[in-house]
């Protein structure tokens, strides 16, 4: 049984996780996540993390022999480890630059992408294989979780307790999904599921725009989502699809743009240009800084200076807080200006000078046209040919088109002006678009979304190889009804070996035989769940029975078509009732995967599987 459904959402510059622990008829559901790694403003922190040589050499030897014991994290979620060997996200990075540097520790920042273009990773002169960073980083975030859920629910949490679900861009190969897919098994284990990321800001906004907190769900609407973060903009067409059974997906993906290397992180790079232009501009100090290339000035200018780690993070962080403007102007850390002094650059250090005592600043428009005009015009032609090339796909159907917005990029309203402009000037009308407001939204919205996705998909993964009736259902038109609701048609022909009379005598005959689950020949299975107690308080434990059936739908007590799969026994805790569940998503080819908790706290009592292939006729 799954106490809580976890969303990891593994960015490109940022990355988080989404929590849901929610329960409504003893089964998981969707409600407002809470965002694991937010500081309150931002849902996630820096893809960005420092480990231990040592560790590091272990995971290169043999990652498999690691434990979670021997990961010993400082961040956000674990802010008091003592003696770490992973430090990850920007603030703790800060806090503990001086141990990084003094004991050679490796970073690894901005890795994602490195699994789309197939690459190794460099760092100290080596050449680390991607996918043992990922696997490190994403074994990070799920011990992380384990620790929040562990808290929440008051006692010690295993990974098989939580649902998983891992967000990946829909531009991604076959090979990069398998690959991570692979990586996320390794990781989470089999009940993990990798979910596409645009639907997720699809789901959020539909759901946050709805007044009663469901999904709004419209066969044939259309939605364009982009997807502007730090190292890439996702451009996606979704079509709202019709429901037949709850393993579907909401949403058909239509067109996918590749929209790599078009994101915040160039903005980063066009801005260190300017500034370094900005300072130097006209200056001859021995150097005539006008005629040097942009990799020339920046290894003369900068790269020395942020090469020690201090000065990198000072730096970065000037920016961050101009660049989502939480200062009104970029603050230059005086160090860079003794340094600049102290490297022979002492003209250009008078022009800092110049900038820190307010004698002159940034012209805002040109600032705009050289760090911020160069990417936003690159996202909005990208939107602008996407729309052309899949307009035959889209031209019918305007009137029910929408554009959604996600990423940290969406906050800047000049960029959604531009992108909104292209798209209502090509179709002459207004598209509606949805208002991702604040950070927090904006960056949290793939999660939030998936996370819903994750719930919804959970419930049926396979067909049922045989027939079970539920026992304890009343009668066969309310079974009927039952699956009707979850969009299984059940004919009453395929109920003709066995009567409404034969169900209620059997069920009179037997009141101690509690339920069984409910499966259609044929047709997708539910996961079943039922509530039983000892049948006297002085028993010390209670057998728990699993029958099979190839033909017909049979109550299977003393029932000469029908086989005990199987059964378990349990402790039985005086005036206590259980609860178990058949959870079919985790029913692996001829097993069936069982838990069973006490009813009122949830407490895991014992879970197991059961071979679907054993056929001892009663």
């Amino acid at each position: 049984m799954y106490t809580s459904a976890i969303v990891i959402d593994f960015g490109s510059s940022n990355s988080g996780a989404a929590r849901i622990d929610t329960y409504k008829n003893g089964r998981l559901v969707y409600s407002t996540p809470q965002f694991c790694h937010s500081d309150g403003y931002y849902a996630k922190d820096a893809t960005w993390f420092f480990i231990h040589p040592k560790l590091l050499e272990r995971a290169e030897i043999n990652y498999e022999s690691l434990h979670d014991d021997d990961f010993r994290i400082l961040s956000r979620v674990f802010m008091n480890t003592l003696e770490p060997n992973i430090i990850w996200g920007r603030d703790l990075i800060s806090a503990n630059c001086q141990k990084i540097k003094q004991e050679n520790w490796v970073e690894f920042k901005y890795f994602k992408m490195m699994i789309y273009l197939d690459v190794s990773y460099p760092a100290k002169l080596k050449s680390y294989p991607i996918s043992l960073i990922v696997k490190i980083f994403l074994r990070i975030l799920k011990i992380e979780c384990i620790s929040v859920e562990s808290a929440f629910k008051g006692r010690t949490i295993s990974s098989s307790e939580i649902q998983w679900g891992v967000t990946i861009p829909s531009i991604w190969t076959e090979d990069n999904q398998r690959l991570m897919s692979d990586i996320c098994q390794n990781v989470f284990g089999d009940h993990v599921r990798v979910l596409s990321e645009p639907e997720g800001p699809v789901v959020s906004e539909r759901i946050h725009a709805s007044n009663n907190a469901q999904l709004d769900h419209s066969p044939g609407k259309k939605s364009i989502v982009v997807d502007m973060g730090g190292g890439t903009t996702d451009i996606c067409l979704l079509a709202d699809k019709e429901v037949i059974s709850e393993s579907d997906s909401h949403f058909q993906l239509l067109a996918s743009c590749d929209g790599i290397g078009v994101g915040g992180n160039m903005i980063d790079k066009d801005f260190w240009i300017y500034f370094l232009r900005f300072i130097s501009k006209g200056i001859t100090n021995g150097i005539i800084y006008d005629k040097l290339s942009d990799d020339e000035l920046k290894n003369i200018l900068l790269q020395p200076y942020i090469d020690d780690l201090d000065h990198a993070i000072e730096m970065e962080n000037a920016w961050l807080a101009f660049k989502h403007k939480v200062v009104k102007s970029f603050t230059i850390p005086k160090d860079y200006r003794k340094w600049l002094i102290n490297n022979g650059h002492s003209s250009v250090a008078d022009r800092v000078t110049d900038i820190l005592i307010g004698q002159t600043s940034f012209d805002a428009a040109e600032l705009y046209e050289q760090a911020f005009a160069p990417t936003f015009n690159k996202i909005s032609q990208c939107v602008e040919s996407f729309l052309k090339t899949h307009n035959h796909l889209i031209k019918d159907d305007v009137e029910n088109l929408s554009l959604i917005f996600a990423g940290g990029l969406s906050l800047n309203q000049k960029l959604r002006d531009l992108i909104m402009c292209k798209i209502n000037a090509m179709f002459s009308i207004n598209v509606s678009t949805n208002i991702a407001n604040t950070p927090l939204r904006a960056s949290g919205s793939i999660m939030d979304g998936a996370s819903y996705l994750l719930l919804w998909r959970r419930f049926i993964q396979r067909e049922a190889p045989f027939y079970i009736y539920d026992c304890a259902a009343s009668n066969l038109m309310a079974l009927q009804e039952a699956y009707k609701e979850k969009g299984v048609l059940m004919k009453y022909g395929e109920l003709n070996a066995i009567s409404q009379k034969d169900v209620e005598e059997r069920k009179a005959s037997n009141d101690k035989v509690c339920g069984f689950p409910v499966a259609i020949k044929g047709a997708d299975l539910l996961d079943y769940r039922c509530s039983f107690c000892a049948v006297r308080e002085e028993q010390k434990s209670i057998e728990l029975s699993f029958y099979g059936s190839d033909e017909i739908i049979v109550h299977p007590q003393d029932n000469i078509l029908a086989w005990e799969l199987g059964s378990t026994l349990l402790p039985n805790y005086r005036n206590k009732s259980y609860v178990c569940i058949v959870d079919f998503n985790e029913t692996n080819t001829g097993n069936l995967h069982y838990y069973v908790t006490l009813e009122e706290s949830n407490e895991l009592i014992k879970e197991g599987n059961i071979s679907l292939t054993n056929k001892s006729k009663k």
